[in-house]
């Protein structure tokens, strides 16, 4: 238990330090991982952390999930909407407004929720994640996202692995068929994740435990095809590859 648990705190205290290292540039890395270490241990070991870790978790993961909503809609589906991203820093604004409105909504709601006993802390993601997407889709448009020109210059990511790379062959013609058929199986194995969460949460009384188990074993099969067609269908979309 102790040597399978070094592999998953040893790039997590990693990430620690390179956290702390931001706000204390001046300190050592021996003294940034040792300080970091010491705080996390101490968390680890207190009773709340041991004795509430699910909850804990779940906690942690609602606080952060709907950032990574606003970020999604942000990079991927405000150029299709006809809004710019970027916009906020482009318009001079100091704060994200619609960003921080839509996540201190959502997670007032998922807590109003799961406190009120209406639906469990682990029932909660997908749902709080769609309200905060909707959310910032609104606001930002309300503040003007759709004012602002896009940019002109290609990003500093793009520039970065275009510098430098040798050119690059010709992509080849794709076949919209594959790239449907991709699409399409990784929409549906998350819609089959979702109906599988909604039939053991219907489920009630004695069935809830046979229901709880056949979820626990059916479940990794559409999430497994969830994650091969939809890296597969960016892999082939985005890169160009096709017969």
């Amino acid at each position: 238990m102790v040597v399978a648990g070094w592999t998953t705190a040893n790039p997590t205290l990693y990430r620690t330090g390179l956290a702390f290292q931001a706000i204390t540039p001046n300190w050592p890395r021996w003294l940034v991982t040792l300080v970091a270490g010491t705080i996390t241990t101490l968390i680890a070991c207190s009773p709340f952390v041991f004795t509430e870790l699910l909850n804990f978790v779940g906690i942690y993961g609602l606080l952060l999930m709907p950032v990574g909503a606003v970020v999604f809609v942000e990079h991927w589906l405000f150029p299709k909407l006809g809004l710019s991203r970027g916009w906020a820093s482009r318009k001079g604004l100091a704060l994200n407004w619609p960003a921080l409105a839509s996540w201190a909504i959502s997670v007032a709601i998922a807590l109003a929720l799961w406190l009120g006993g209406i639906l469990h802390l682990f029932f909660l993601f997908i749902p709080t994640w769609v309200l905060t997407a909707s959310l910032y889709l609104f606001l930002s448009r309300l503040a003007g996202a759709g004012e602002v020109p896009p940019e002109a210059e290609p990003s500093p990511a793009k520039v970065a692995r275009t510098e430098g790379a040798p050119p690059s062959r010709p992509a080849r013609k794709r076949n919209p068929l594959i790239a449907g058929m991709l699409l399409s199986l990784a929409v549906l194995s998350l819609l089959a994740c979702l109906a599988l969460s909604i039939w053991v949460f219907l489920s009630g009384g004695e069935g809830y435990e046979r229901a709880l188990e056949l979820f626990k074993a059916w479940l990794p099969l559409p999430t497994a095809l969830y994650f091969a067609s939809g890296i597969g269908w960016a892999w082939y979309t985005e890169r160009g590859l096709g017969p």
